[in-house]
Parts: structure tokens; C-alpha cells; sequence
């Protein structure tokens, strides 16, 4: 049931809020700060603190019932953040960042709005890595 309610609210939040993002103006590393600021505060679940960096778009489409109810249950089948690897950049503001929790993996995704505001979050099931490609054999 959790993760069926994770995906909706993922969806729903990605796909309404994503076509709102102006892609041009937050660096790579404001994005990076969003995450490190997401990570520690929701450890601490400090869920207020992540809000606050929502923009309007995000205020509405999920309450802050709706976040705390969402966070609390990944909390619980989750754990804590321990460590994320490196982030895949999908646009010039928004970055896929591999979180490795106490009790699985995730992928903590993080958009900015033109104002560095966080216009979408996502946490999902890792995407699957890229295989190597092969060198070509010589004979």
C-alpha cells in the first residue's frame, strides 16, 4: 500500500510540476545543495524544513499533512539516508541522486524553478544501471 502511495504521489507531483520548471537558471550545485538539505532534514524529519523549500506549485499540489504522511512511511519502510552516490544530471536544474538507505535503495530525484525553489521531488526504485559497453574484440 506505501509504495503504491508513493508512486501515485510521485507521479502526480513529477508530471504536474515538471512542465512548470525553467531549466536555465539554478546550477548544478544549488540542485546539490537541495539535496543535501532534503537528506539531512528528512534524517532529522524535519519535514517543515523541506516544505519551506517548495515552490508554489509544489505548496499545492501536496499538503503538509500529505508530505509528513508520505516521509513518515518511507521512514518506516525505508530507514534513514545513509549515504547517496553520485548524481546523474537529467537537466541543467535537476539531478537523479542514488540514496542508499538502511533498508534498501532509492532514487532521490530534485528539479529546480528559475528561483531555485524545489519544483519537484521524487523518491523511487533505482533506475537500472546502464551496462558497459563492450570493446570491440580484436582477432
Amino acid at each position: 500500500m506505501l509504495r503504491a502511495f508513493i508512486k501515485l504521489v510521485c507521479t502526480s507531483i513529477m508530471t504536474g510540476l515538471l512542465t512548470g520548471i525553467v531549466f536555465s537558471q539554478p546550477a548544478k550545485q544549488d540542485v546539490q545543495k537541495a539535496a543535501e538539505g532534503f537528506v539531512e532534514a528528512y534524517n532529522g524529519k524535519r519535514y517543515a524544513e523541506i516544505e519551506q523549500q517548495f515552490n508554489a506549485q509544489m505548496k499545492a499540489a501536496i499538503s503538509g499533512d500529505k508530505l509528513k504522511e508520505f516521509l513518515d512511511g518511507a521512514h518506516q519502510q525505508f530507514g534513514k539516508i545513509v549515504s547517496s552516490g553520485q548524481p546523474r544530471s537529467v537537466a541543467p536544474a535537476a539531478a537523479i541522486f542514488p540514496a542508499n538507505f538502511e533498508r534498501g535503495k532509492l532514487d532521490l530525484q530534485v528539479a529546480l524553478d528559475g528561483e531555485g525553489k524545489v519544483a519537484a521531488l521524487r523518491l523511487s526504485p533505482p533506475s537500472p544501471e546502464k551496462p558497459k559497453t563492450a570493446s570491440r574484440n580484436k582477432t
